[in-house]
């Protein structure tokens, strides 16, 4: 199972300001993506607010040739710089 798949298991469910600070647009053209049925999403009730889950914004943005990296980076899925063991002082 990817990683996104395990957070997908995990109802990761973003707003629309969130989507558009990964993809690097503005809050309006999300908005304009779901309502046009772009994007996979459903509307909270009583207030109407918009949510996407992850895996709908991965597949709409690799669609659509919206660089991934920030998703990588906000939900912990990027590999390409290991995190190093801090050194312990004590031993110095």
């Amino acid at each position: 199972m990817s990683s996104i798949s395990k957070l997908a298991n995990e109802t990761h469910a973003l707003t629309t300001g969130q989507v558009a600070s990964l993809a690097r647009l503005s809050q309006q053209t999300v908005i304009r993506e779901f309502d046009q049925g772009r994007i996979n999403g459903y509307r909270l009730p009583r207030s109407g607010h918009r949510r996407m889950m992850l895996t709908d914004v991965l597949d709409w943005m690799k669609e659509n040739g919206i660089p991934v990296d920030r998703l990588d980076a906000e939900f912990g899925l990027d590999k390409s710089q290991p995190e190093q063991p801090m050194p312990d002082m004590r031993q110095a």
